[in-house]
C-alpha cells in the first residue's frame, strides 16, 4: 500500500515535471517568431526611401512648371518688342489741298503722287527721303488775269526730312516729320494777247517771269520754269500688318521760295509701306 503510495507519488511528480517541461517550448515559440516581425520594421525604411524619393522627385515638377509658366510670359514680351525695318519704302496717291499764294491761282483736288524711302535707327527715330508730283491746275479767274485760253501747271518736289515714329501698338501708330525741300514749278500759257513790257499784276509775279520793266521780251512769259527752297512739315498715320507692310494716310504741307516769288501746295496722301 505504502509502496503504491510511493510511486503514486513519484510519477505524480514526474509529470509536474514534464508538463512545465512541455509547455516553456510553447511559450516561447512567440519569443523565437519576433525575428519574423523584424521585417516589417525594416520594410518600413525603404518605404519612407521610396516616399521622400518621390517627394524629391516632385520638386523638379515643380521647378519645370515653373518654367513652363515663365515660357508664355518670355514668349509674349518678345511678341511686344517694338516692330521696325531698318529700311522702308512707301508710294501713294492723293490730291492737293491748295496753301499760301498759290491757291488764288489753282484748283484744289487735282492729282499729287508720293515715293519715298526711309533709314530707321530704331523704332522711334529715322531719316526719310520723299519725292512729289503735284498737278497744279490753272483757275479760270487766273487765265483771264493772263488773258490765255488754256494753260498748264505743275511741280515736282523733293524732301529730307527727319521722322519721328510714335508707335501706339504692336499695328497701329503714327509719326511726325520736319524738314528741307526743293521744288521745281513749270507750266505754259497758249494764246495769251498779254504784251510785252506789259504790267506785272499778282498772277505774273506769281508765274514767275517778271522782271522790274514788267514782262520779259520775245513772249517768254508764257512758259515758266522755277527752282525754289523752303521747307516741309507733316503728320501721318498707318497700320501694320503681320507681313510688316503698311497702309498709311500721309498730310504734307509744303513751301518754297525764290527772289519772292513762292510755291506752296498741301497733300493728302494714302498709301503703302513696306
Amino acid at each position: 500500500m505504502i509502496r503504491k503510495f510511493v510511486m503514486g507519488a513519484v510519477l505524480a511528480i514526474m509529470a509536474a515535471g514534464v508538463l512545465p517541461a512541455q509547455d516553456a517550448p510553447q511559450d516561447q515559440q512567440p519569443a523565437a517568431q519576433q525575428p519574423a516581425t523584424q521585417p516589417s520594421t525594416s520594410q518600413t525604411a525603404p518605404e519612407q526611401q521610396s516616399s521622400s524619393g518621390s517627394a524629391a522627385g516632385q520638386q523638379p515638377t515643380s521647378s519645370s512648371a515653373g518654367q513652363a509658366s515663365e515660357e508664355p510670359e518670355i514668349t509674349a514680351r518678345r511678341r511686344r518688342a517694338p516692330v521696325f525695318s531698318k529700311y522702308e519704302f512707301n508710294v501713294g496717291v492723293g490730291a492737293d489741298l491748295g496753301a499760301g499764294v498759290t491757291q488764288d491761282f489753282i484748283k484744289g483736288g487735282a492729282l499729287t503722287l508720293n515715293a519715298g524711302a526711309a533709314r530707321n535707327f530704331n523704332h522711334i527715330f529715322g531719316f526719310r527721303l520723299d519725292f512729289f508730283y503735284a498737278d497744279l491746275p490753272l483757275r479760270a479767274n487766273a487765265l483771264q488775269i493772263a488773258q490765255a485760253s488754256t494753260g498748264t501747271n505743275r511741280a515736282f518736289a523733293f524732301t529730307l526730312d527727319p521722322i519721328f515714329n510714335i508707335p501706339v501698338s504692336q499695328h497701329y501708330g503714327g509719326y511726325l516729320i520736319l524738314g528741307p525741300d526743293y521744288i521745281h514749278r513749270s507750266g505754259s500759257l497758249t494764246k495769251s494777247v498779254g504784251a510785252v513790257g506789259g504790267f506785272c499784276n499778282a498772277f505774273w509775279t506769281w508765274w514767275g517771269n517778271c522782271n522790274v520793266f514788267g514782262l520779259p521780251p520775245n513772249r517768254t512769259f508764257l512758259s515758266t520754269s522755277v527752282d525754289q527752297y523752303g521747307y516741309n512739315y507733316g503728320a501721318g498715320l498707318y497700320r501694320r500688318f503681320e507681313n510688316n507692310h503698311q497702309i498709311y494716310l500721309d498730310f504734307r504741307a509744303l513751301h518754297g521760295t525764290e527772289q519772292g516769288v513762292t510755291t506752296d501746295f498741301r497733300t493728302l496722301t494714302l498709301g503703302v509701306r513696306w
